[in-house]
């Protein structure tokens, strides 16, 4: 039983030292931004990454993972030290591996 709770503990704690915000053109803003569930565009990415950030940025830093297809912008996307992470907690934004962005 405590080893049990013990793995549990560990595997609760390498799950919580990453964030990951999900969009895909299909997915939709009103969402979590989870892989499940991914937000429809980048500006409701970037806005997510900011409140993670004020939330105080995961260990491990945070991921936007971008789905495949074209994302249309209404406007220019500015990226400051609010959407940015730290050598330590990197904030990163990439492609789904293998899928066309």
């Amino acid at each position: 039983m405590l080893r049990t709770y013990l793995l549990l503990s560990l595997l609760t704690a390498i799950v919580s030292s990453h964030a990951d915000v999900w969009v895909s053109p299909t997915g939709d803003d009103a969402g979590p931004g989870t892989k499940a569930k991914p937000f429809a565009t980048l500006a409701r990415a970037q806005r997510a990454v900011r409140e993670i950030r004020q939330k105080g940025l995961p260990e491990g830093g945070l991921t936007v993972w971008l789905g495949k297809g074209r994302y249309t912008l209404a406007e220019s996307l500015r990226f400051g030290p609010e959407h940015s992470g730290t050598p330590e907690a990197p904030a990163v934004w990439r492609a789904v591996s293998g899928e066309d962005v």
